[in-house]
Formats: C-alpha cells, sequence, structure tokens
C-alpha cells in the first residue's frame, strides 16, 4: 500500500536520523493504548529480500516464461536486521535504532511529539484530542477504530477489522481473520498490501509509532485480498508463541507476496484466439490428468462472457547474491483474461489477454523482547 500510514516510506517522513531531544515545553495528549500495552524494546528477524537485477528479460513464449529457472532479473539477499525502540514518559516511541547484521550497519530514527502533532522538523502530521493522527480524509468511530484514512476504509465487527477497500493504482479489498488469541500488545498491522513482503515487519520498522486509533481484540491470524474484484494469490498467515503473561514472544509469518515484477505475455492476433484457446484447453486437461507435472492449474472466474485463470510453475532459489542459502520458492505465474461475444448465434472470443508475474514465497520469525 502506498500511504504513509501504511508503508516504510512512513517512517522516512515521521523522523528523522541522529537523535535530537523534544524541548516543547507543551503537555503531550494522553496517548491512545499505551497505558496498558507492554513496551516493546527489541524485535529481531531473518529474511531473503528481493529486487530488480536491472537485467531486461523477455521471453518468446509462454512456455519459456513458465520454464525458466535463472531468474536474472532478481537479486536475492538475506538480511539480519533488529530493531531497538526507547519510550517518553508518556509510553510513546521516541527513538528507533534500525541494525543490519549483514551490513554492520545501525542507524536511528527519532520522532518528535508536540501538544497536538508528530514527526521531525522537516513533516508533522496532526492529532486529534483523542492523540490520534488525523486530517480532511481521516475518521474514526466512537470506539476509537479507524475507519477512513487517505484512499481506504475500513469495515469492524466484534471490535476486529475484518475488510478493508482502496483505490490507489487498482482497487484492492482485503478480509481479515484473526486467532481467538487476545491482542495484550496491542498491535495495530492495520491492512498491509500484501502484494508487498513486510506486513509486521513494516509494521515494527513504522506503524507502531504511529497512533491510529484503538487496536483489533484479537491478534490477527490471515490476511486475503481481491485485485480489481478477483481474487489474488496473494495471502499472509500467522501463528504466535507466548510469554507467562501473555505477551507474544515470536511471530511466525507465512506470506506468498508479489514478486513486484511483469511481463507481457504472447501477443495474440485476433486470427489465432481459437487456435490458442484449444491448446490451452489441451494444456489444462493434462495438468488435470497429471500428464503435464511441471504445472498447476486454477480457475479464478468463470461466466458466460468471461473466463480468467492461471498456469504456475515454480522455482526454488537455492542462493541469495552472496551464496548465502535461503531455499525461497518462486512461482512464476500466467494469468489469461478471456472475454467471449456472440457473434451470428455462437460464442466467439473478443479478446485475449495474457499477464506474466511472480509470486514470492517468504517465511518470517520474528523475535520479541521486553
Amino acid at each position: 500500500m502506498k500511504k504513509f500510514l501504511f508503508s516504510v516510506a512512513a517512517m522516512a517522513m515521521l523522523v528523522g536520523c541522529g537523535s535530537k531531544d523534544n524541548n516543547d515545553p507543551t503537555p503531550p495528549p494522553t496517548p491512545p493504548n499505551n497505558t496498558t500495552t507492554p513496551q516493546l524494546k527489541e524485535v529481531s528477524y531473518i529474511y531473503a529480500d528481493f529486487d530488480s537485477s536491472g537485467q531486461g528479460v523477455s521471453f518468446n513464449t509462454d512456455e519459456d516464461f513458465l520454464n525458466d529457472e535463472q531468474l536474472k532479473h532478481y537479486v536475492f539477499t538475506l538480511k539480519d536486521e533488529q530493531i531497538n525502540y526507547q519510550y517518553d514518559a508518556q509510553g510513546r516511541i521516541t527513538t528507533l535504532t534500525f541494525t543490519q547484521k549483514h551490513l554492520n550497519s545501525v542507524q536511528t530514527a527519532t520522532i518528535q511529539y508536540t501538544a497536538n502533532s508528530i514527526g521531525n522538523p522537516l513533516k508533522t502530521y496532526p492529532l486529534n484530542t483523542d492523540g490520534n493522527i488525523t486530517g480532511t480524509k481521516f475518521s474514526y468511530n466512537g470506539k476509537k477504530q479507524l475507519l477512513h484514512d487517505e484512499d481506504a476504509q475500513y469495515t469492524w465487527e466484534n471490535d476486529n477489522c475484518v475488510s478493508g477497500s482502496f483505490k490507489f493504482y487498482r482497487k484492492t479489498d482485503y478480509n481479515l481473520s484473526y486467532t481467538s488469541h487476545l491482542n495484550k500488545n496491542n498491535f495495530l498491522v492495520g491492512l498491509l498490501d500484501v502484494e508487498e513482503i513486510g506486513n509486521y515487519r513494516d509494521y515494527f520498522m513504522s506503524q507502531i509509532a504511529i497512533p491510529r486509533g484503538k487496536a483489533t481484540k484479537n491478534l490477527l491470524q490471515q490476511v486475503t485480498s481481491k485485485i480489481k474484484d478477483l481474487p489474488s494469490d496473494y495471502i499472509d498467515k500467522y501463528s504466535y508463541t507466548f510469554n507467562t503473561d501473555g505477551t507474544v514472544k515470536t511471530i511466525v509469518q507465512e506470506s506468498v507476496v508479489s514478486g513486484r515484477h511483469s511481463i507481457g505475455g504472447d501477443f495474440i492476433p485476433s486470427s489465432k484466439y481459437t487456435e490458442k484457446w484449444n491448446s490451452l484447453q489441451t494444456l489444462i486437461q493434462n495438468i488435470q490428468n497429471r500428464t503435464e507435472k511441471r504445472y498447476t492449474y486454477k480457475e479464478v472466474l468463470k461466466t458466460n462472457d468471461r473466463s480468467v485463470f492461471r498456469i504456475t510453475s515454480q522455482t526454488k532459489v537455492l542462493k541469495d547474491k552472496d551464496n548465502k542459502p535461503i531455499n525461497l520458492l518462486v512461482d512464476k505465474v500466467i494469468q489469461y483474461n478471456i472475454i467471449f461475444k456472440e457473434e451470428s448465434g455462437q460464442r466467439v472470443i473478443d479478446k485475449f489477454e495474457t499477464e506474466c508475474t511472480y509470486s514470492i514465497h517468504q517465511n518470517i520469525t520474528y523475535q520479541l523482547k521486553y
């Protein structure tokens, strides 16, 4: 989600490098939720990051894309990170220290508060009388639960945020489910974009310091999404272990996220629509009867005038760019979107669209200390 509330970029706007004392004599508002929130002192985790290699890649056929094992346009890096927090007398985070152990790098960020704002010398955001971030596009319900922010709106049931919808460069709808465990940490992970690697990582890097209303009653268990009204393959699942006081000790995140890279599929002239459709039906049949074992098939939508399905193959990346083991699974996905029309009493193909994308399986274990 490319919004300051729900991205790592938020921290760049809200904090400044180095350290700086807050000399504002105005008494701050009472921070929301913090009176009962245990103060998290440290989070550490290891994960496999990925980025573009800058190499241009093209494929002559769909099969070339599905059978590609090199993934030369990606660079994979194993990262070992730790975040430490310091608080003021009101229980608000004032300093975050980011340690990248794999780079022997340490950076410090500070947050400044006044009676009605949060930020740094370069950028501030207003706070309402409850101490939550606000603005013309923000609204909360009577329980101080966030209902709207810049581009998104949220639905709450039983004191948990169960769905959300936003429009940025495309319409995305989320569904959230929860464990039976009470959220004693007052985590408010929010509707992070499940196409992006992060979620709890983004939360611990930035969102944890941003007051956005009352937290959910229970701990988040799963996030799924629809993109342009079609179910996506992206998913986040969470499991937890606990300390004796009920606070979270570890979080295990199992995700399938967007590889943030797409390639145009085969250009299919209209004269070849029927031939391509027939060849795909043969391929699908072979996948389903297991004579073709390299690929998987998933039907996404089927109506009288539209058929959407995905054919996927999988590659395992064994080592990162520094030859460290990562064992990362990468799905190569072709989505076919076929539109039909009636012509002379027969159903014929009107449009034949393909899109080649990548989905990356990412597992992260977060270790929490208080």
